[in-house]
Order: structure tokens, then C-alpha cells, then sequence
């Protein structure tokens, strides 16, 4: 009786024992969920953080190529400096050549200053004489505009009796080939052979024949 006292109060220990042991596994097991959430999220950040590194990097590698691109504008920009400079003291230096000249010319002028009259006269010939030619150019160009006309409305006669002999010619050959046919039909009809050989146009034109002539033209001239 006293061993089956002892086995139920070590089963009463151990089941104790199991529900603590359960308690702590089910806290555990709120503690890995807690705790697997926070893994989850710190993956999120980290890939964020992953994600905002990579455009740090690449903001920075720009800021590189710009940092580059600036350094040779800046290096040209020296250049073109020191080139500007070179320029500066070149001008500089002409300005002093000019203002020697410029003072030996203000000279030459004080002692000029006696021939003004004449100059004055001079020009003023001069001037008159570019008017002379402006009116003779003015008068020039107005003669040649009038034949340039003239030549416009040549041209244009000249079209068109080209066109009028190119019609007459025509017709006349319309008509030497209609009266050849009634020749034809006339010799037929009367029982006469037919003409050995046919004129080329171009004679017939120029003959105003249908059958052969006395002429030095051959019949296929």
C-alpha cells in the first residue's frame, strides 16, 4: 500500500513536471514565432538596407564620373585660362602697339591738318563722279533689261513660227500623201503601173513632189 502511494505521488510529481515542461515548450515555441517574425523582419531590413547600399554604390559611382568629368572641365578651364591670359597680355601689348600708332597718327593728322581743303575737293570729285557712273550703271542696267525683253519676245516669235512651219509641214505632208493615193487611184484607173519607188518625206518637202524630180537630190535625200 505504501509503494502504490509513492508511484502516484511521483506520477503526480512527473505529471506536474510534464505540464511545466509543456508550459515552457509553449513558450518556446511563442518565443521562436517572436523570434521568427524579428528573423523576418531583420531580413526585410537587411534587404532593404541590401537594396539602399546598391544605390549608394551606384550614386557613387556617378558622383565618380562626375568628380572625373569635373576635374578635366576643370583642367580645361586652366587651359583655356592661361590661354585666355596669353591672349590678355597679346592684347595688351597691340593696345600699346595701337595707341603708338595712334598718337603718330594723331601727328600726321595736326600736320595734314593744311591739306583739308584739298582732300575736301577731292572727295567731293570723287563723289561726284560715283554719281556719274551709278547713272551710267542705272542706265546700263536699263538697256540691258530692254533687250534682255526684246530677246524674251524674239524667242518667243521665233517659237512659234517654228510651231506654225512644224504644222504646216506637217499638214503638207497630210496632204502630198492624200494626193499620191489619189494619183494612185487615178493611174489605177486608168490602167497605168504604179511609180517605182515611194519619196521620202523630207524630199517631198523640200521638192513639193510625190514622184521623182530633175533635181540633184536623190529620191531618199
Amino acid at each position: 500500500m505504501s509503494v502504490v502511494i509513492k508511484l502516484g505521488d511521483r506520477w503526480a510529481m512527473k505529471e506536474k513536471e510534464i505540464i511545466a515542461f509543456q508550459a515552457q515548450i509553449k513558450e518556446l515555441g511563442e518565443e521562436k514565432q517572436i523570434l521568427q517574425e524579428n528573423y523576418n523582419n531583420l531580413t526585410r531590413e537587411n534587404d532593404m538596407l541590401k537594396n539602399d547600399f546598391n544605390e549608394l554604390q551606384g550614386k557613387y559611382a556617378k558622383l565618380e564620373k562626375d568628380y572625373v568629368e569635373l576635374k578635366k572641365h576643370n583642367s580645361t578651364l586652366q587651359n583655356d585660362h592661361s590661354i585666355a591670359q596669353d591672349d590678355l597680355s597679346q592684347q595688351k601689348a597691340e593696345n600699346e602697339e595701337l595707341r603708338a600708332r595712334l598718337t603718330e597718327t594723331k601727328r600726321n593728322l595736326s600736320e595734314s591738318h593744311k591739306d583739308e581743303k584739298e582732300l575736301n575737293g577731292l572727295v567731293k570729285r570723287l563723289r561726284e563722279e560715283l554719281r556719274e557712273i551709278e547713272k551710267v550703271h542705272k542706265a546700263e542696267e536699263k538697256r540691258v533689261e530692254e533687250l534682255r525683253h526684246q530677246l524674251l519676245s524674239t524667242k518667243h516669235e521665233l517659237e512659234i513660227e517654228k510651231k506654225a512651219k512644224e504644222q504646216k509641214d506637217r499638214h503638207l505632208a497630210v496632204m502630198l500623201h492624200e494626193k499620191e493615193k489619189l494619183w494612185r487611184q487615178v493611174e489605177h484607173l486608168n490602167g497605168k503601173k504604179a511609180l517605182p519607188q515611194r519619196l521620202s518625206l523630207i524630199h517631198i518637202c523640200r521638192c513639193r513632189r510625190y514622184a521623182v524630180c530633175r533635181s540633184r537630190w536623190s529620191p531618199y535625200h
